[in-house]
């Protein structure tokens, strides 16, 4: 029953992905590229996180976000914990992320808060209004390698309440 949800779930989320027609960038006098300062990007992304006191969760989910320097956008991800337990954990959450190599960088180190509700479920009963939740909020570090000005992969580690730890990777592409 889960997995036909989770399935549904995903695929309204790929689905309703906007789309963006794309121009060449302008040149200046010296023929160099000239790109807008507008930048949206969209990642899907794998993790594992210190949800449970008996280890890691682990889990994926998707972001999106706008800007180049810093960024605003939002992440959801679900973890699924295969102990006696079998919690399923949601997160939703909003992301504000700063690039550490300056206001127009679009690669590099970045450092990013994250903060919105956690909903807990155990054997595969998710509900909302949910019975078991928190607001979460936490801090992440990562890495953002460009391929061709358009492709982009980022590992990146974590911390906050109520996960304590956690890491993952994502592949996206830009806008």
């Amino acid at each position: 029953m889960l997995n036909k949800k989770l399935f549904s779930v995903v695929l309204v989320l790929l689905c309703t992905v906007p789309v963006f027609s794309q121009n060449e960038p302008d040149t200046d006098s010296e023929s160099s590229p000239v790109y807008p300062v507008e930048d949206f990007w969209i990642s899907p992304c794998a993790e594992l996180a210190m949800y449970s006191a008996n280890g890691g969760v682990y889990g994926g989910g998707f972001a999106f976000g706008y800007g180049r320097g810093v960024s605003i956008g939002m992440k959801a991800a679900f973890f699924f914990e295969d102990s006696y337990y079998k919690t399923i954990t949601m997160e939703i959450n909003l992301l504000l992320r700063f690039y550490l190599h300056g206001r127009d960088s679009i690669s590099g180190p970045f450092l990013q808060f994250l903060g919105g509700p956690v909903i807990f479920a155990r054997d595969s009963s998710i509900g909302v209004p949910s019975e078991y939740g928190v607001i979460s909020a936490g801090l992440s570090l990562g890495w953002r390698f460009l391929f061709n000005d358009r492709w982009f992969a980022e590992p990146m580690i974590r911390g906050g309440f109520p996960y304590v730890a956690g890491g993952g990777v994502s592949a996206g592409v830009r806008f």
